[in-house]
């Protein structure tokens, strides 16, 4: 198996390891999306989004210098796009790329662009645990 660097997050009870990957470096395969995302033999998640840089995905026709996020399902599967994972992964990716700190930026995806914003803040004002 090869080494990645990778980070875990999760966004509308759904968890991720996202790949940073902004030069377009690595092929993942679906035995190795598959790998990673097993709850007893990897690192377990529901979906494995890659993160590059739009102009290093051949397919992509739109703004080069945006996010590209290279959806994969558990079972290894493309998939064109995922909301969830915005929620728990926008700051990885605010961080990633520091010129980008706005409340909300343009994804590139398969299924076109997508909003990537802010997590909404959750408060407890009720005291009982029903915020």
């Amino acid at each position: 198996m090869r080494h990645w660097s990778y980070a875990k997050g999760h966004g509308t009870e759904n968890d991720f390891v996202l790949l940073l990957d902004r030069e377009g470096m690595l092929e993942v395969s679906e035995a190795e999306v598959r790998f990673l995302c097993d709850r007893h033999a990897g690192i377990g998640a529901d979906g494995l989004p890659r993160a590059v840089l739009a102009k290093q995905v051949p397919e992509w026709r739109g703004d080069g210098d945006l996010w590209f996020m290279d959806y994969r399902n558990a079972d290894g599967s493309i998939a064109e796009t995922m909301r969830q994972w915005v929620a728990g992964l926008r700051p990885l990716l605010v961080a990633a790329r520091p010129g980008r700190r706005a409340q909300w930026f343009p994804v590139a995806t398969r299924a076109g662009l997508r909003e990537a914003t802010a997590p909404a803040r959750r408060s407890n004002q009720g005291g009982d645990g029903s915020g």
